[in-house]
Parts: structure tokens; sequence; C-alpha cells
């Protein structure tokens, strides 16, 4: 039976090699340089053109999606604090008024930055929205993907790392607390835990659930449960802090470096700076920054303690405090978003059901 479609009906699927792509390569060249407004627009406009006749759910665009919204969400980053800015135009009205002969007032000035700066905040909330609509897109489109390679698990892993981002400065503590999880997972299934980049990652999360435990309103139960979970973490993020400057130390004393993972790249293990490798320079400014780190988890460990000891004496837990590791990995926040009991603030933070039935695969 012959087919009724012209060749005007049927969407033609063309191979999109986006990473290769020249226009791609520029918008790269634009956030390398610092020039993330001209490079936003870029990768809008790119992606705009090159999902018009290509099918815009293909994996092949995931690199497109991710780097347009990290283009936006490094713009957020990157404002400058509007209060100095409001400290110096206030200071400039009496200098106008000296010189102009003007009678403008205090309050009239508070006015007009007041308003700015809630126009201000109308576009960062749509910013927001842009740069988490095309970072969750891109997580989707690596999630789709059946038998990833390594850079791909990367690029997801790294995808989450900026949703991460997004939600911390949209002040989303258990949207950072999610998205810190499952990179960590998705690393974990290809590079060794005992590098510098996981060691920070779980230090970053051991800070999430200590700013979780923290917020307002929160029941003294989950506050407890959550910093547990944070030092549950202390143990494993110290024994790799100290395995790394074990193999600092190794190499710079001249020893034979420490074992050649067969399971990474050599890009890889410059990239987690997992051998010991570098200049004598690198190597010591390297052990100083681990070191460093090793005091941050003990310092925060320290007051995790304090502060679940108080409660305890306060009679407001019957638990012990020098635990961690059969906490839930639900943080209280999570629970009410999913019992229906709260609202997300501005960023939703509940997956679609597809997403995680793909995630595995990875």
């Amino acid at each position: 039976m012959a087919s009724n479609e012209t060749k005007s009906d049927v969407k033609m699927e063309v191979k999109v090699d986006v990473k290769n792509d020249p226009r791609f390569k520029q918008g790269l060249s634009l956030m390398k340089s610092g020039k993330f407004e001209e490079a936003s627009e870029h990768f809008g406009e790119l992606l705009t053109v090159m999902v018009t006749e290509n099918n815009e759910t293909d994996p092949t665009f995931a690199p497109l999606y991710f780097h347009y919204g990290s283009a936006i969400l490094a713009l957020l980053e990157n404002e400058s604090d509007d209060l100095g800015a409001f400290d110096a135009a206030l200071a400039s009205v009496s200098a106008r008024n000296a010189e102009e002969g003007k009678t403008e007032t205090i309050a009239e000035k508070l006015a007009e930055i007041i308003a700015a700066d809630k126009e201000k905040r109308n576009e960062d909330e749509k910013d927001i929205e842009v740069a988490w609509e095309n970072l969750e897109m891109a997580r989707l489109l690596y999630s789709k993907i059946v038998h990833p390679s390594r850079d791909e698990r990367l690029a997801l892993a790294k995808t989450h790392d900026r949703l991460a981002d997004l939600h911390s400065i949209n002040s989303n503590d258990s949207g950072v607390v999610e998205e810190i999880e499952t990179e960590i997972r998705v690393l974990s299934k290809f590079i060794p835990e005992a590098c510098e980049h996981m060691a920070d990652l779980q230090l970053r999360l051991m800070l999430a659930y200590c700013t979780c435990a923290g917020k307002d309103g929160i029941s003294v139960e989950d506050a407890s449960m959550l910093r547990k979970m944070a030092l549950g973490l202390e143990k494993k993020i110290l024994n790799s802090l100290r395995e790394i400057i074990g193999r600092i130390d190794s190499s710079l004393s001249g020893e034979k470096k420490f074992a050649y993972d067969e399971n990474l790249t050599a890009e890889e293990h410059k990239m987690f700076e997992y051998d010991g490798g570098g200049t004598e320079e690198e190597k010591k400014e390297r052990k100083k920054r681990v070191l460093t780190s090793v005091t941050d988890v003990e310092q925060l460990a320290c007051l995790i303690r304090e502060e679940l000891k108080k409660l305890k004496n306060e009679g407001k837990t019957s638990e012990g405090f020098d635990g961690g590791e059969k906490a839930s990995n639900t943080t209280p926040e999570k629970r009410k978003l999913e019992n229906g009991s709260a609202e997300p603030t501005v960023l939703p933070v509940k997956r679609k059901k597809e997403a995680h039935e793909n995630e595995n695969k990875v």
C-alpha cells in the first residue's frame, strides 16, 4: 500500500554534530572570555536555528541546552551587588542638589532605586526560569541515552552541578541537596572517590544538609536528622583528603607515583588531579588547598556535634549525636513537597517520572 505522505509532509531527521559546529565553538569561546551575555544570546539563537528542522528532544542537542542554560546562570552569578550602587546613589543626591540647586530628597531617590530593583528582580526570575528549563532539558536528554559514553556521563554530572548552582542562588536548599546527591551517584560509577572533586562535592553536600537544618520552621527532629546526615559524611571526606595528601607527598619526595588507575583516561587523571601530577609548585599549592579542606571539614563536624549535644542536653532529642549513617536520604523539604504540604520556591525540584527511570541506565 502506497503512502499518502509527500516529501513536504515528512520531517527529515538530520544528524547534527553540535560539538564540532563552528557556531557552537564560537559560543564556547565567548564563555571562556567571560562574555556571558553575548554567549547566552549566541547559544539561544543557535538553539532556535538547530531545532527548527530537527527533533528538539534528540540527545544530540543536550550540550547546546546545557551551555545556553549555563551561560544565563553565569550572568546571574556575576551580577554585582546592588548595595554599593545604592549607597553611591544616595551619597550623590546631596552633591547634585548643591551643584544644580535642586531639592531632590533621599526618599525620592530611594523610591527610584526600589522601582529599578523590583524591575531587575522580575527580570532575574525570568532568567532563572529560562536557565532552569534549558539545564533541565539537558539533564533529561543525557538521561535518555541508553549506553552513555564516559564524556556523556561526565556531562550529565556537570549538568546536575549547574542545577545545584541555580537552586543555590534561588535559595532552594532542598534542590541543592538533591542535585549534589545525584551528581555524586553519577560520578561514583566512573571516577575514584579519593579525588579532590568528589571530596569537594561531599563537603558541599555536608554544608547543604546543615543549611537545610537551619531553616526557619523546620522541626527539631528533622533538623537533627539532617545534621546527623552531614556528620555521617565526615569520615568519608577526611579519608579521601588524607589519601590525596599521601599521593602528593609521595610525588613531592620523588617516590613512585600512586598507581595509575586504568579505569581513568589520561584526561580524567588530570581533571580530577588523581595521580599527583603537575609541577612541584602546583603540588604544594594543591596540598595547601586540601589541608584547608581538612580543617573546614573538622571544624564543621565539631560545630554539628556541639549543636546536637546542646539539643540532647535540652531534652529536645533522645537520640545519639555521633551517627548519621542510618539517616534517611529524604530531606524534610522533599517530604513536604511530596506530601503536598509545601510549595517549591520558584523552581520545581520534583523530577519527571521518565527521568528517574532513565537515570539508572547511566
